[in-house]
């Protein structure tokens, strides 16, 4: 074998493999999703659905629920509520919900003066996977109101 086809045969070989792992990582990224429904009594609660979009079972070892602004959700962060890793996991089965209840001390309020320009956000931790972090009430998303002012400004 001359050394142009053991570098073609490296090549594919190193093509392929970066492309399994890519179409894992997006697998895994796309295996739960989350939304809320709120109440407006604390004797209701709020609840936040969790659903496992896979043929396989989740196990979710930890959670969190929190409110930040900013494009990262990194500034102005206010813990709601969380669940400690092995206090309380869950299995989710495949193609199925799971529902976390929030009532009385832990109700949280969806209303815009609550969220004061701030998106609420889950962040959850699956077993043998990495941390996901998903939008549960978006609110005025600077990034989006700059394109929009930028869209509509052409436009008169």
């Amino acid at each position: 074998m001359d050394s142009h086809a053991l570098a073609r045969w490296a090549a594919t070989t190193s093509a392929t493999l970066v492309l399994i792992k890519i179409v894992e990582r997006w697998r895994a990224l796309r295996q739960i999703d989350a939304s809320v429904a709120l109440s407006s009594t604390s004797k209701l609660g709020n609840k936040v659905y969790l659903h496992n979009v896979t043929d396989r079972p989740i196990i979710i070892t930890h959670w969190r629920i929190y409110m930040a602004s900013g494009l990262r959700h990194q500034r102005d962060v206010k813990e709601i509520d969380r669940a400690e890793s092995g206090a309380h996991r869950i299995t989710i089965a495949p193609l199925s919900s799971h529902v976390l209840f929030f009532f009385d001390e832990n109700h949280f309020n969806g209303s815009a003066e609550f969220l004061d320009g701030r998106r609420l956000y889950i962040e959850i931790c699956i077993a043998g996977k990495w941390t996901r972090t998903l939008s549960l009430l978006p609110c005025k998303d600077p990034l989006l109101d700059f394109f929009s002012r930028k869209l509509h400004r052409g436009r008169k």
